[in-house]
């Protein structure tokens, strides 16, 4: 895995987020706040992924390059909840997270794929046109 070897997932208890809702200012305060703790561990780890990815360019053999990038690929996924080449999205949904407090971690993280596996079905780009109506939690 990346960075400390630790979960970067675990955050706020489901519990938690039902007793402060989203318009809640303290449920407010959470989500934002894990939004930021997790692109924080996210900007921790990019020297690593960076060298990772130029390592595995600089594999000539394709089936270990691809064994690398699948690595590489597998250890994000298993950090981050996204894949390597998708970190861009979900930095992108956490920082909008931050900004709007109305997700969970795994709702951002839900909404980063989502981005990511069907761009051109997003109504604006944008938290607040993606989950009109659905963030409730």
């Amino acid at each position: 895995m990346l960075g400390e070897d630790r979960y970067h997932l675990t955050g706020i208890s489901n519990e938690m987020l039902a007793r402060y809702g989203v318009y809640d200012p303290l449920g407010q305060k959470l989500r934002a706040a894990e939004a930021d703790r997790l692109l924080q561990c996210m900007d921790q780890c990019e020297v690593e992924v960076a060298a990772r990815e130029r390592e595995s360019e600089q594999i000539t053999d394709r089936i270990n390059r691809m064994n690398t990038v699948h690595r590489l690929q597998m250890d994000y996924l298993i950090s981050f909840g996204v894949r390597a080449e998708h970190r861009d999205a979900l930095r992108q949904v956490l920082h909008e997270t931050k900004e709007h407090c109305r997700l969970s971690l795994k709702e951002a993280i839900q909404l980063a794929n989502g981005r990511t596996r069907f761009p051109d079905q997003s109504s604006n780009g944008s938290v607040e046109g993606d989950l009109v109506g659905v963030a409730g939690s």
